[in-house]
């Protein structure tokens, strides 16, 4: 059975404090030996995360590319955009709004943050993977466990 988990962030979580969760995350699923496809917004995002994966602790370096880029055998964490090329990955750990159109059975994870209709979208997204048999789980982060 395909499994979702939902981070909740905390509502006055900022951009800074959002960042050090997804690298926590990213970090977890790399000591599992699992391989990850960070889905974000858009490209934009994507550099973004590319920087920051770059920019993180030196004791705990990701290995990890943009999917256009040229490569040999791909890294451990790809990322990735809508309008991209979508691997297949173990885990896959959707920033994006929405999910995948053709969403693979795998491990998701999603954050769940923003304001009002931001909370609801990732609601129904619950519910349809649910409807789906999906097994979902629901975490809350608190502001201290970054």
């Amino acid at each position: 059975m395909p499994e979702a988990t939902f981070y909740s962030l905390p509502e006055e979580a900022d951009t800074a404090l959002r960042q050090s969760f997804i690298l926590r995350i990213i970090e977890k699923v790399q000591a599992q030996g699992l391989s990850l496809l960070l889905r974000c917004q858009d490209r934009d995002e994507a550099l973004g995360m590319d920087e920051l994966l770059w920019g993180g602790r030196p004791e705990s370096f990701i290995a990890h590319a943009l999917v256009d880029e040229e490569l040999g055998k791909p890294p451990p964490v790809l990322i990735t955009w809508p309008q991209a090329r979508q691997p297949v990955a173990a885990v896959l750990f959707n920033l994006a709004s929405e999910l995948p159109e053709n969403l693979p059975p795998c491990r998701l994870l999603l954050l769940v943050e923003g304001d009002a209709s931001a909370r609801a979208r990732r609601r129904e997204q619950w519910k349809w993977l649910k409807e789906r048999h999906w097994q979902v789980l629901s975490h809350v982060l608190k502001a201290g466990t970054a």
